[in-house]
């Protein structure tokens, strides 16, 4: 085989790859955006969804530090509780996720990591599940994997952009192509009622030592 074909061989392989796992919009409402993308590692597609809310960026954080309150805004979420506090900076949060329909209850513990970029002032919750914290309940499918983050962008005229990214696989035995076809609702909702929640007064005078406005 020629080096010039070999070449043009590499690139179209690699175009193709680029173009497999790129993000494509799959929904825009209420100025939520939400985009999926296959993944190498797995046949469940992974999304990011994208919303401004008008609010501070301690605001906003309020709402993700005040942890039983998730079920007023977390989409499916039924229960919420911290496992451990580590630090001003990390938790251990347990969530209990009831889906629509006959699908089984799931659970999983998270393990969040918050941190600020000192020049831009953007705020990351880092997000990951983690084993062997909480022993598995009877009836409820732990799940196996979720990664992802929260990302807190402050703008002007007091506006914050929260960009939301998550793979989770559910585990249990629903098909990843079902699966696939309900994983915009998540993101969606859970913007959507965040958004919401940073209206309420008992938000709107939240400071936390470690956020830089």
């Amino acid at each position: 085989m020629k080096k010039s074909t070999l070449f043009f061989i590499i690139i179209y392989f690699t175009l193709f790859i680029n173009k497999l796992f790129s993000w494509e919009k799959s929904l825009e409402k209420n100025d939520v955006v939400v985009y999926t993308r296959s993944v190498s590692y797995s046949s469940v597609k992974e999304y990011k969804a994208i919303a401004r809310v008008h609010a501070s960026l301690s605001t906003v954080y309020a709402v993700f530090n005040d942890v039983p309150n998730y079920k007023n805004w977390m989409h499916l979420c039924k229960k919420s509780k911290i496992v451990k506090d580590i630090s001003l900076n990390q938790k251990y949060i347990y969530l209990e996720i009831q889906p629509k329909g006959p699908t089984s209850p799931r659970d999983v513990v998270i393990n969040a990591n918050i941190t600020q970029n000192p020049k831009d002032k953007e705020l990351i919750i880092q997000i990951q599940s983690i084993k062997d914290i909480l022993p598995e309940k009877n009836g409820i499918i732990r799940v196996p994997k979720l990664k992802g983050y929260y990302k807190l962008k402050p703008l002007k005229n007091k506006e914050v952009e929260i960009t939301y990214q998550q793979f989770v696989d559910p585990g249990g035995n629903v098909p990843a192509f079902l699966f696939n076809t309900t994983i915009t609702s998540e993101p969606y909702n859970t913007l959507n009622n965040l958004r919401q929640e940073t209206q309420k007064a008992k938000y709107q005078k939240a400071k936390f030592d470690f956020i830089k406005e």
